[in-house]
């Protein structure tokens, strides 16, 4: 299962590598290792790319990157916290719970009530 936004750019910048690297991020895989793998380069090399069109380093734009996909699902669908959890890449429920504590001071069901506003419930469309 997989959710597919109303919209989406699936080429924000235009560089292969890193546009590559953002949909490798939305298919809910977050080892920067295995992607690196595919294109026969290292962690470092993928952290400097993401460091020198984003200005911020890569453990921090993935977890950014997750968070806001992980805000998003959380906010416009009622996928459960577990395939949440899955689809952005935190592996288990407990992994996104002590994240989502870590960052935010609140399990994501707390979040969920933060975000969703009346009506935006089930705004993506669920494919699986």
């Amino acid at each position: 299962m997989q959710y597919v936004p109303l919209e989406r750019n699936l080429n924000p910048t235009c560089i292969r590598v890193m546009d590559d690297y953002l949909r490798f991020l939305s298919g809910g895989c977050a080892d920067t290792a295995l992607f690196a793998g595919r294109y026969g380069a290292r962690i470092g090399d993928i952290d400097s790319l993401v460091f020198l069109l984003t200005g911020m380093r890569g453990v921090d734009f993935r977890q950014a990157y997750q968070r806001r996909m992980a805000d998003e699902l959380l906010r416009y669908t009622s996928l459960t916290v577990t395939d949440i959890a899955r689809l952005c890449g935190y592996g288990t429920r407990g992994n996104f719970y002590f994240a989502y504590l870590r960052d935010f001071g609140c399990p994501p069901s707390d979040r969920r009530l933060q975000l969703q506003h009346l009506g935006e419930k089930d705004m993506y469309k669920i494919v699986g």
